[in-house]
């Protein structure tokens, strides 16, 4: 496990659902993500989204650790999978490439309500207090349940999957992830 005490935390999210069901090249599916996850892979190779101006790609170093989220959708355990870092930085072809590698997998994944039941629960109360209502990647499953609704006062401009975390809430989801899978 790497160091927690320096450098920048992220958030990085994955598409729920199967890629052949949309054409945006930048966008990082489950499926081919499922194998790193579960090992088959040991590293996975995540492009820059050029696209993306609000991320400065340039913070981003060596042994960032990362909280893998995935959002709801076609696959039923969506939430935060798992924690990595950043093993490596390239470029290929012109285009920047963030090479992860995994610390560890959930055995059950933190969501904020079960899959189609948006409603207040244990994992909801948590991830607000951590990032409170208004955090951009969130915005989407916190604006579901109608008790949240009103709590929150922005909308992010565009969805998002890459952000920075600060370090108290990467350690306090890295901390509840660990009490969950030591207790399954």
């Amino acid at each position: 496990m790497r160091s927690l005490l320096s450098g920048n935390y992220w958030w990085f999210g994955i598409n729920n659902k199967d890629e052949r069901k949309s054409k945006n090249g930048h966008v990082i599916y489950f499926p081919r993500f499922k194998q790193f996850l579960d090992g088959i892979v040991k590293t996975y190779d995540w492009p820059q989204n050029i696209r993306n101006h609000r991320i400065d790609y340039e913070d981003m170093v060596n042994n960032d650790p990362i909280l893998f989220w995935m959002g709801d959708g076609e696959f039923p355990d969506w939430g935060i999978i798992g924690f990595g870092y950043i093993n490596n930085i390239f470029r290929r072809s012109g285009k920047m490439f963030f090479q992860l590698g995994l610390d560890f997998k959930l055995n059950t994944t933190i969501k904020p309500y079960d899959n189609g039941r948006p409603k207040v629960t244990e994992n909801t109360e948590l991830l607000i207090k951590i990032f409170t209502p208004n955090f951009p990647p969130l915005y989407k499953n916190f604006i579901q349940i109608p008790e949240y609704r009103d709590k929150i006062t922005k909308k992010p401009p565009i969805a998002i999957t890459i952000q920075s975390v600060g370090i108290q809430q990467y350690n306090s989801c890295l901390e509840y992830a660990k009490l969950i899978n030591e207790a399954r």
